[in-house]
């Protein structure tokens, strides 16, 4: 048997064989409280169930000759990436070895089912789920949704942004960056002071001060992209 289960917004799909007889089992699924943003492994490079190129531009479709889907293990509900573009699609239905139906990433903002509008773009399908409605990637979306006390805010992009996170007492405090400089002087010991050069020779050497801006090139650690979401009901 076969159970999709979601909650809060979590899917997944668990396979098990149940004998016969009555059952009166308590579950119990983790929950979080509205506003808790945690990052999600969307598009995980290892986790590439099915890739190929389209070959036929169908609206709403994703439909490619050389394609396998169905044996690929592809679910209503996976997570379809144009990776020609950078859009997405969410698999509604697997019409067969070669052809899915697709409907909208909502999550993410996105309105659009035709991901593939020319026919001949690359694309990856992941083994990961959509997101359930409680949760939103963010990215500048406006909530519809009655039912979240978030209903008509706007959540920031802080996704598109490539914003690092830190911790505070006080969430949500933006920041550009703080700029900052650099200063010193050359030294005339034939020693490099600060970062400068020595000049002249003999009586003649001298010293410069100088001040030296933030540069556009950051060093960045060893790192990995996750796709943040927040929870709005």
């Amino acid at each position: 048997m076969t159970v999709r289960v979601v909650q809060g917004g979590a899917v997944f799909d668990t396979n098990s064989t149940l004998p016969f007889g009555d059952f009166n089992d308590t579950y119990r699924a983790l929950d979080a409280p509205v506003g808790a943003t945690i990052f999600w492994n969307k598009t995980p490079s290892w986790g590439t169930l099915s890739t190929g190129t389209a070959d036929t531009d169908t609206a709403n479709k994703l439909e490619d000759s050389g394609a396998t889907f169905e044996s690929d293990g592809i679910l209503p509900g996976m997570i379809i990436q144009n990776t020609t573009d950078g859009t997405f699609g969410i698999v509604d239905t697997v019409d067969g070895e070669d052809t899915i139906t697709i409907k909208a990433d909502t999550q993410a903002g996105s309105s659009a089912t035709d991901v593939f509008p020319d026919g001949n773009e690359n694309y990856e399908i992941y083994g990961i789920y959509e997101l359930g409605d409680a949760w939103y990637e963010y990215g500048n979306i406006t909530f519809s949704d009655a039912n979240s006390p978030l209903n008509g805010k706007t959540i920031p992009d802080y996704n598109g942004e490539n914003r690092f996170i830190k911790t505070d007492v006080t969430s949500s405090t933006e920041s550009a960056g703080v700029p900052h400089t650099h200063s010193g002087t050359t030294g005339n010991s034939g020693a490099n002071v600060g970062g400068g050069v020595t000049h002249g020779v003999g009586t003649g050497q001298h010293t410069h001060p100088f001040t030296s801006g933030n540069g556009s090139v950051i060093g960045e650690p060893k790192n990995v992209t996750l796709v943040l979401i927040m929870k709005i009901k």
